[in-house]
């Protein structure tokens, strides 16, 4: 963070995961920031919505529909006729 608000020698930043995203979506710095592969950006905190990340030098990538997409590629190829699940 240091890096980003005093030297100001990065151009682009990619935070890739969960983790990362949480630490660098917020208003400390102004160098534009990609989220990318967080589980799910809006309930982590890492953007306000799908419209509107909250941030202007903010975006994440968000996938609503990619579990089921999973599962349905998934079943193409095992073509499974159950599928059990454990927590």
């Amino acid at each position: 963070m240091q890096r980003l608000t005093k030297a100001k020698d990065i151009d682009l930043l990619l935070a890739v995961g969960t983790q990362a995203g949480q630490d660098f979506a917020n208003n400390k710095h102004t160098t534009p920031t990609m989220v990318l592969t967080a589980s799910d950006p809006i309930s982590s905190g890492i953007i306000k919505s799908i419209e509107d990340s909250g941030f202007e030098n903010v975006h994440a990538t968000i996938d609503p529909k990619r579990y089921e997409r999973q599962i349905r590629i998934f079943h193409e190829i095992v073509n499974f006729k159950n599928l059990g699940m454990f927590f």
